[in-house]
This record gives C-alpha cells, sequence and structure tokens, in this order.
C-alpha cells in the first residue's frame, strides 16, 4: 500500500493587499497595504528545540523502543519559533528547511520599521523571498484590485486575507485576530512579496506553516492545554521538588544497570513526546473524542492505517468559498463537522505507517515492567497498560487522556525532572510545569 503522510494542517490560504481607499485594519472591506535583522539576547525568544526523539516520535500517538516511529521524512522535523513579551505573543512551526530571525520592540526602532516585534521567515534555497509575521501599529493599506478572503485558522483564529498580483510578484498580506484577546490601535499580520515563480514552489509549505501560527498575549496551546487538562488535572496537586524527584527515582530505579534505566526512560520519553506534540497540533484529544475517527486506527491497526483524508486545491478553494456563507457553521464545533463531512465526500484518503498500535505498546510496556528490579514503579506502568487496554476495548478519549497524564508526570517529574532537564530545550515552558499527580510512586 503506498504511504502518504498526513499534512498536519489544512491548506486555507494565500494573500495581500491594496484597496480603493486608506484606513485602520478593522474593516477588511474598507482598508487595505503594508509594508515591510539582527537577534534580541535580552529577551526570551529562541526556538522551541526538539530533541531528536521528539521529532522522530511526532505524528504517533503510541511510541516505542526505537525511533523510527513516525517521522521518517526530515521533511517532518520542525521547530516552534516564540516571540513574548509582556503585551505581545508571537508563534509560529517552521519546517527544517526554512530559517529566522526574531525582532523585538528594540530591534524594530533602530530600524525605524512599522512593526512593534516581528518573526522573518524564509525557505533556505529562497532567501530573498522573506515572509514577516508580527504586529504593526498603526495599519492601513490601499490600493486597487485586490482580492479579499475571509481566513479561519484551524486553532480559532480568524482574520482577512489580501492578495493581488503585481507584475512578476504576489503582494500579500494575512490579517490575524486573536478570538479572545483584543489589542487597541494596531494589527497582527503576515506580509511579503514572493515573485509569482518562487510563489509557487513556497506556496503549499507557506499553507501548512500559516495553520500553526498564534497571536495574542497567550500562547494557544497553553489555553487549549489548560481546558483540557481540568478534567482529569488533580486539585492541589503540588508540584514535587527536585530533592523529591531524584529520591524517588533513585528508589524506583535501584537496582537495575544503566543501560536498562537508560532504556526505560527513553521509550517513556518517546511516547510522552509523541502524544504531547499530538496533543498540541493535532487536536488529539478533540479527534478522539469521537470513537469513530480515524485517529483510533493508530490504536487499533499495525502497519498502514488511515489517518484522514486529503483535499486538492480546488476542494480546498470550494470549502473556503462554502463555509463562509453556511448556516450550518455557527462555531469551531460545527466548522469541524462539516468539514470533516467534506472531506470525506471530497478528499483521498491518507495513510501513514503505524510501528506501534495498542498491543504493541502493552508489549513494550511489560517488557519495561520487566526491567524493573523492585515494585514501586510496577503499580504505574500497569496502570498505563490497563488504560491502554481500555482504550482499545471502549474508544473512549479518557483512557487517551490518562495515558498521556501518566507518561507525563513519569517523564517530567520522576524519570527525568523537566526544569532541569527539558526547560533549557524549550521556549514557552507552560506546558513542563504542569504536573499532574497521577504516579502512584508519590502517594
Amino acid at each position: 500500500m503506498k504511504r502518504k503522510i498526513l499534512r498536519s494542517m489544512l491548506a486555507v490560504m494565500t494573500s495581500i493587499c491594496m484597496l480603493t481607499a486608506c484606513g485602520n485594519s478593522s474593516n477588511p472591506v474598507q482598508d487595505t497595504k503594508s509594508t515591510d535583522e539582527t537577534k534580541n539576547d535580552s529577551m526570551v525568544q529562541e526556538e522551541e528545540k526538539q530533541t531528536a526523539e521528539e521529532t522522530d516520535a511526532v505524528g504517533t500517538i503510541l511510541s516505542g523502543d526505537d525511533q523510527e516511529a513516525a517521522g521518517e521524512d526530515a521533511d517532518s522535523m520542525s521547530r516552534n519559533v516564540v516571540y513574548r513579551s509582556d503585551e505581545f505573543y508571537l508563534s509560529i512551526v517552521l519546517p527544517e528547511d526554512w530559517e529566522y530571525r526574531i525582532l523585538s520592540e528594540e530591534d524594530l526602532e533602530k530600524e525605524d520599521n512599522l512593526y512593534s516585534c516581528a518573526i522573518r521567515f524564509w525557505q533556505k534555497d529562497y532567501p530573498e523571498d522573506i515572509f514577516v509575521l508580527g504586529y504593526q501599529a498603526p495599519f492601513g493599506m490601499c490600493g486597487t484590485g485586490v482580492t479579499i478572503d475571509e481566513l479561519k485558522l484551524e486553532n480559532g483564529i480568524t482574520g482577512w486575507r489580501y492578495t493581488e498580483e503585481l507584475d512578476s510578484s504576489l503582494w500579500l498580506t494575512i490579517t490575524l485576530n486573536h478570538p479572545e484577546n483584543d489589542v487597541s490601535g494596531g494589527t497582527y499580520l503576515i506580509t511579503a512579496s514572493p515573485s509569482l515563480k518562487d510563489w509557487k514552489v513556497l506556496e503549499p509549505a507557506f499553507e501548512e506553516i500559516l495553520q500553526t501560527v498564534w497571536v495574542g498575549t497567550k500562547s494557544g496551546a497553553e489555553e487549549l492545554l489548560k481546558e483540557a487538562d481540568d478534567d482529569l488535572l488533580k486539585e492541589d496537586a503540588d508540584v514535587p521538588s527536585k530533592e523529591t524527584v531524584l529520591e524517588r527515582r533513585n528508589a524506583c530505579l535501584q537496582g537495575m544497570s544503566e543501560e536498562d534505566i537508560a532504556r526505560l526512560t527513553e521509550n517513556i520519553k518517546v511516547a510522552n513526546l509523541a502524544m504531547e506534540y499530538s496533543f498540541l497540533y493535532d487536536r488529539l484529544f478533540e479527534r478522539m473524542a469521537d470513537p469513530e475517527d480515524l485517529y483510533w486506527n493508530y490504536v487499533d491497526q499495525k502497519g498502514d492505517i488511515q489517518i484522514g483524508y486529503s483535499l486538492e486545491q480546488e476542494a480546498v478553494d470550494a470549502w473556503k468559498k462554502y463555509s463562509q456563507n453556511a448556516e450550518e457553521i455557527t462555531d469551531m464545533d460545527s466548522y469541524w463537522k462539516a468539514y470533516q463531512q467534506y472531506e470525506e465526500e471530497h478528499g483521498q484518503p491518507v495513510y501513514t505507517y503505524n510501528r506501534f498500535d495498542a498491543d504493541n505498546f502493552i508489549a513494550l510496556m511489560e517488557e519495561m515492567k520487566g526491567l524493573l528490579k523492585n515494585d514501586m514503579l510496577t503499580a504505574d506502568l500497569n496502570q498505563l497498560i490497563e488504560n491502554t487496554r481500555q482504550a482499545r476495548e471502549t474508544h473512549d478519549v479518557t483512557y487517551i487522556k490518562e495515558i498521556y497524564y501518566l507518561l507525563h508526570d513519569m517523564d517530567y517529574y520522576l524519570l527525568r525532572y523537566a526544569p532541569d532537564d527539558v526547560a533549557s530545550f524549550v521556549q514557552d515552558k507552560g506546558r513542563i510545569a504542569v504536573y499532574y499527580g497521577v504516579l502512584q510512586v508519590y502517594g
């Protein structure tokens, strides 16, 4: 069976600018053209680095022993680039073959730039075609001949796209609105002006990158995670101190060889990072709340599995036009329900290779349990195994959540200590600061 790798984000656009009048960006029918390198070492703004294990695990729900799992292509490797200040938040996930530069308010003041903050990004082979994600105050556009389309990203961000072909270039502007954040006096936006020839090459990757964008005062991932965490997060769960983690870790792993400890730690880490990635970027819990969703194939089947549908560009364009005026689409839930039905009717099946279904993951955890020299960690591994078994039997997303919470705590607050072992590799530390309090080794 020929394998296809699912594009993790729906391609929804292209864009920019020029209308018949000038003004601010609050009303795209009245407004419409903006214009667009240093790195600020004084502010928190590095890429969110992924370990080799994490990038190998991307795309799988249950991962394990060796790290071939899902992302076998180098193209699947990505980096989460974040800019955060007291007033602004920008984040975007870039493929490995894209580069970037973050510019703070201080940097842009030196350039006398219209942006207040920005992330500039470009494909390595097309360094002259620079895209800019940033906040601009004030913002306005003017011109004629602009095509305007409404924008709805999968994560809830909305906005407008403006495009116009001028000679051999595409002028592109995308305005972005956080659903619960109103920053007065300016606009979050993406701008670019690639050549039409280059745009034909860059457009597919840009469309996927666009779907990863988040703007506002808080990370969209943080908000979604908090909402998903509330139902199973233990009340008053105290985060264990470093001393407590080290003491309990030494007790749990006592008598094990260094090789076996490394193997156990690696397997739990890879499984945690795989589920965390799906949680953050693939709507894991939302999809698996439907017991018939194709994502359950990760649990039920090993080998080539269908995980979704892909749409040709013509079908994507038709969906965009339809969804803007569809009466049944009133919120994000109804949007996804309608889109799923549309995909099934107009899309082609997408397949990937799954190395670890529920049975294989259970077998791996049983093997890891056999490495232990005492019973301290046995109860938690047994719970992980039982939750996996129940997930397979019931297709109840509650068990998927419990699997993730166990893996998260076991990885970040037992086999590793996240503030020391993980924090230096991530920009946004909100995820690793979460502690669910589900491990029985802590009583």
